[in-house]
């Protein structure tokens, strides 16, 4: 699958559903790593947050967990 093609559904517990898909990322994984080369050189290791896919997050719909939700993200 390509990573930047997939459809995400995010479910928390019965109650809320969202989805959305990474085709809407602002820039590119490619774009992100040139900035941060002209930044700095990351070591070996790094891991560069991309995000959270538009659309699929309680920010988003101004909603938020409680004790004891479950979270379930899928992609298709």
């Amino acid at each position: 699958s390509n990573p930047l093609d997939l459809d995400v559904r995010v479910e928390i517990g019965d109650r809320w559903t969202w989805s959305g898909t990474t085709r809407e990322y602002v820039r590119s994984p490619r774009e992100v790593v040139t900035y941060l080369n002209g930044v700095f050189t990351p070591p070996p290791g790094t891991i560069i947050g991309m995000g959270t896919v538009p659309d699929c997050t309680g920010l988003d719909h101004d909603q938020w967990l409680l004790p004891g939700d479950t979270v379930k993200i899928s992609m298709t």
